[in-house]
């Protein structure tokens, strides 16, 4: 990028390559999260994306109308209709698959991602008969950073629950490698069991084996997941 410190002329950078629609390879991609580690956090892709933040916004969205609409009987249009109550507990439930490109086709036009979510919840609700006062309860009382500290705190204490889920499934995996030293059901397991020392203990006389390191290290990882189960639990 260029500047001109008297024109303050701006001139755009050439792009290095015409934009392909092919599906993003690996080595092209701007993050290893993205890249080589594509299928190891795919668990997350739904809900640490774009998409399923904006998943989650709308959540968020319907939901508040709904409370809002119980806590405060006495603002105008807090009465929902049962056919608008039903619309904004689907969405606050499970939005539709297609409710991620909707929210960005309407930020497209207006330029806001978190008004683009409250114009969606808007027209979800007004396709099921909502009249004008019901409609502004979506989003009162509310700023941008309200459904995003929400949104955020939800998708996050979801993605922990995955993550956990995952690692105690490897330390399972290693635990039962770990233990069947004589087994040869496995034939992953015998080769394991026929791998050499690779270190000695600290005063250097007794070999430690794979195996031996292998239940240290569950060991220790385990400890790891029971003190992230009970932050989980704390949070």
């Amino acid at each position: 990028m260029r500047y001109h410190c008297n024109s303050l002329e701006i001139a755009p950078p050439k792009p290095l390559m015409s934009v392909s629609r092919s599906p993003l390879a690996p080595i092209d991609a701007l993050s290893p999260v993205d890249g080589r580690y594509r299928s190891a956090t795919e668990p997350l892709r739904a809900l640490l994306s774009e998409a399923g933040l904006i998943r989650e916004r709308i959540r968020i969205e319907a939901q508040w109308v709904l409370h809002v609409s119980a806590a405060a009987p006495q603002l105008a249009g807090s009465t929902l209709p049962a056919k608008v109550r039903q619309r904004a507990e689907e969405i606050a439930h499970e939005p539709p698959a297609e409710a991620a490109a909707a929210v960005k086709a309407i930020e497209d036009r207006i330029n806001h991602d978190v008004k683009a979510v409250e114009y969606y919840v808007r027209e979800q609700l007004t396709s099921a008969g909502a009249g004008a006062a019901s409609l502004e309860l979506v989003h009162f009382g509310c700023t941008s950073e309200d459904i995003n500290n929400l949104s955020y705190a939800r998708i996050l204490q979801k993605a922990r629950a995955v993550m956990l889920e995952t690692l105690q499934t490897r330390i399972a995996g290693l635990r039962a490698m770990a233990s069947a030293r004589k087994s040869v059901a496995d034939p992953r397991t015998k080769e394991f069991s026929s791998l050499p020392v690779i270190t000695k203990d600290d005063d250097g006389r007794r070999p430690i084996s794979m195996f031996k390191l292998t239940r240290a290290f569950v060991t220790w990882v385990s400890a790891c997941c029971s003190a992230f189960r009970a932050a989980i639990k704390s949070a």
